[in-house]
Formats: C-alpha cells, sequence, structure tokens
C-alpha cells in the first residue's frame, strides 16, 4: 500500500495553523482536533520541521551577550523569589518560543562564567553538555533539579532520530508536570 499525498491546501492550511498558533506545545492538539484524519506522527512530522527552521532562524538572536544576560537575570530573579515551578526553564523557553534544550544550555553556561566553574583549559561547551547528560555535577541544586526535569521531558530525542517520538511526550508531558 503506497503512501498517500496531501492536498496542497490541507498543508497550507497546517502551516497557517502552526503560524498563528506560534511553536507552543498545545499547537500539535489543535493539528489533531483540526485535521483528525491526518495522523498524529504526520502532524508532528510538519510541525518539527518548521519547530526547526524557526530555531534556526531565531538561533542567533537568543544567542546575543545581551539576550543570554538577561534571560539569567530572570532566572536567578525567579530563583531567588522562592519560585517553586520545577518547570520554570522549560516555561520560559517557551515565552521566547526558543528550544528548550537550548535555552537550557544558555542558562549553564551563564551559570558556569557566574560561578567561576569554567578554568582557562576547560572548554564550556563540553562542561554544560556533560551537566546536560548528568544534571548530578551541577553545583546548585535548584538547577539541578530544573535541568533534571528538562532531560525527563526532553530527553535527547531533541538530538538524536528519535525527535518525532521526544516531541510527542514532551508534548503529552508537560501539561502534566
Amino acid at each position: 500500500e503506497g503512501a498517500k499525498m496531501m492536498r496542497s491546501e490541507t498543508y497550507e492550511k497546517i502551516v497557517a495553523t502552526i503560524g498563528a498558533h506560534g511553536l507552543r506545545r498545545q499547537c500539535i492538539k489543535v493539528l489533531s482536533e483540526e485535521h483528525p484524519k491526518i495522523s498524529r506522527e504526520t502532524l508532528l512530522s510538519i510541525y518539527s520541521q518548521h519547530y526547526q527552521m524557526h530555531t534556526k532562524r531565531i538561533h542567533g538572536q537568543h544567542r546575543q551577550s545581551e539576550v543570554m544576560e538577561e534571560y539569567f537575570r530572570q532566572y536567578e530573579d525567579s530563583m531567588r523569589q522562592g519560585q517553586s515551578n520545577p518547570k520554570l526553564l522549560l516555561d520560559m523557553a517557551q515565552q521566547v518560543q526558543f528550544s528548550p534544550v537550548l535555552f537550557a544550555r544558555i542558562i549553564l553556561e551563564k551559570f558556569a562564567i557566574s560561578r567561576g566553574c569554567v578554568s582557562p583549559e576547560s572548554n564550556l561547551s563540553t562542561l554544560v553538555s556533560q551537566w546536560i547528560k548528568k544534571p548530578i555535577f551541577i553545583p546548585d541544586s535548584a538547577l539541578c533539579e530544573q535541568v533534571k526535569v528538562h532531560w525527563q521531558i526532553c530527553s535527547t530525542g531533541f538530538l538524536v532520530s528519535s525527535m518525532i517520538q521526544t516531541m510527542d511526550q514532551w508534548l503529552r508531558t508537560s501539561s502534566t508536570l
């Protein structure tokens, strides 16, 4: 049995819905309701294509030094105010429509620099990658817990071939955290 071709009008409607809702987690639910005959996997695939294009387009804006400083300041202010939201980083990333994993990297980089965790002979990127893989080594328990939540929800699927399944898991579990 061959694969069915989607009509271009249907595809354009899906893209328009993604554009109207932004790249937010609830967008997949809306798409599923608007297009019940289209498989969730297909909708996730289209969504993830647009998510990747969006991330590539705006990545540089989020990596500007002053923007990264502001994100870190907002994170620290929230934590100082006793913020007990276990998915604070996820919510902050969603608020600025940026990849949760890349947003966590920004916070971890700024944390490492501010706490003097990086020596001249060490590599910041390598340290942050180690912390994402093994958050237990982050020398701040609150940030460690935030990254653990990231890991549980996002896992490595955003970075490897199981991206669609992981995104689906993230979309399903994000509302339960």
